[in-house]
């Protein structure tokens, strides 16, 4: 741990590195580690920990399984509609495969919390 003996530079220092680190952790940033000190556990290897990923709750799936009943009842273009933004907003995510019936709860489920007000507004 480097020590500043220069007021101003410690202040400045420590200023620059919570913002830095709460806006990569704020908006999930990928850390380059081979910049950042913090990725190594003190021994010159790379740490592999890796934040946990936060999910939607159980019962904010049911509540999108209940607004999906509830907004499309039967209609097929409906279905087909919020099917095909549940896919787009997965795809920004990187997960590219078709939402069906069979993988319709488990895709939901793996929703990230501002997934879910996307689909729920």
């Amino acid at each position: 741990m480097a020590t500043n003996t220069d007021l101003a530079k410690a202040k400045g220092s420590a200023e620059t590195y919570a913002v830095k680190y709460f806006l990569q952790k704020f908006f999930l940033l990928p850390v380059d580690s081979n910049l950042d000190p913090d990725a190594f556990d003190g021994s010159g290897v790379e740490s592999t920990k890796l934040p946990p990923k936060q999910t939607i709750s159980s019962q904010q799936v049911e509540s999108l399984i209940n607004l999906f009943r509830t907004k499309t009842a039967d209609n097929k273009e409906r279905q087909t509609a919020f099917l095909n933004e549940l896919d787009k907003v997965l795809e920004k995510r990187g997960i590219k495969e078709k939402t069906t019936s069979g993988n319709f709860r488990e895709r939901l489920s793996g929703l990230m919390p501002v997934d879910y007000q996307i689909l729920y507004n």
